[in-house]
């Protein structure tokens, strides 16, 4: 709780002339870690994994670390009374491409793009198996890690549950199609990637990214990240108020359970819209409760811009055609630059 408003309404006509009305704001784990301050004797050079975990640890909240367990962060230096803790992990945010989110739960959320939604990847072939279908496989998803089987799929949101005001939001100015990542101790080493066919039709939009990576290859991958989710412009979604009392079982289950980086899928959107069928992921939500409603209001970003995707030709090659299960059907399949309007 960090603020409380208490106030008294006038009611000339009621059996009581004056209503007091109560007004309390919530906030969420997040905003403490503003307030926490950590590594005042550094940190040694260590994998990201390791690094968040340290953080998260020093500030002394209860925490979910999914971050990518590769990348390599460099050593940070002592400082008299620490590090801003909300700081370092959203520099980390940045420079290795990361989400902090509050989960319901209570627990500060801290997941690399290249983890959110891997663990319900079925994107590579021997994955596959009776159960999955291409309706289930919008997107070809990075699956960097093992993929587990019990992790949530896509929730289905029904029309008629859904008080539709969409509001569409794309913008040219996120798009960023020349990317150099600055990695290593000194600070004067360099990967860049560029987008050929993006910088044809937009102009080049050149971006440079510091960062406190150790590895060269760590850095490449980052500014190939960037420019695969930003070189051209994505649509994202806010305002799907979601009449929660008019879902039943499952679904309404499915639907409280959303977290940052859920999926959730909107078929036939009131037109004209730019997609008819779409596939998000939740970046944020508000809950407003009224007499006899409640309602979850959603705001929905592309996956292509806030997950790790891969390209068709960065496919492992050993990866054969001949393994993809027999059951899985060739209709209906859905590709990417399909949903682009």
């Amino acid at each position: 709780m960090s603020d409380v408003l208490l106030t008294h309404d006038y009611n000339p006509v009621g059996p009581v002339n004056f209503v007091a009305r109560l007004d309390v704001t919530l906030i969420g784990s997040l905003a403490r870690l503003g307030l926490a301050f950590v590594g005042e004797t550094g940190y040694a050079r260590e994998l990201l994994n390791d690094r968040v975990e340290n953080i998260l640890t020093d500030t002394g909240l209860t925490y979910a670390n999914n971050s990518d367990p590769l990348m390599t962060q460099e050593a940070l230096a002592a400082q008299t009374g620490g590090y801003s803790a909300l700081d370092l992990l959203t520099a980390l945010c940045t420079e290795t491409g990361a989400t902090l989110a509050d989960l319901p739960d209570g627990n500060v959320l801290f997941e690399s793009y290249s983890r959110r939604g891997y663990g319900y990847n079925p994107a590579h072939w021997y994955d596959l198996d009776a159960t999955d279908t291409w309706p289930d496989i919008p997107f070809i998803w990075a699956d960097v890690y093992d993929r587990v089987d019990a992790a949530p799929l896509t929730v289905d949101l029904p029309a008629e549950s859904t008080a539709w005001a969409p509001t569409w939001r794309s913008s040219n100015q996120t798009i960023l199609n020349d990317v150099t990542v600055i990695y290593g101790s000194s600070g004067n080493q360099d990967k860049n990637d560029t987008d050929p066919a993006s910088i044809a039709v937009h102009g080049r939009r050149a971006f440079t990214l510091t960062t406190k990576l150790h590895e060269a290859t760590d850095a490449q991958t980052r500014a190939s990240d960037i420019v695969r989710s930003q070189s051209e412009p994505r649509y994202a979604m806010a305002n799907i108020q979601v009449l929660m009392e008019t879902l039943t079982e499952p679904t309404l289950s499915d639907v409280l359970d959303l977290i940052s980086g859920s999926r959730v899928n909107l078929d036939n959107t009131p037109q004209p819209s730019p997609i008819e069928d779409y596939t998000g992921v939740v970046e944020g939500w508000s809950e407003t409760y009224t007499p006899g409603q409640h309602t979850l209001t959603l705001s929905l970003s592309d996956p292509r811009f806030s997950y790790l995707m891969v390209k068709w030709n960065e496919i492992d090659p050993t990866l054969l055609w001949s393994a993809v299960n027999p059951t899985v059907q060739w209709y209906n399949v859905v590709l990417a630059s399909d949903l682009v309007a």
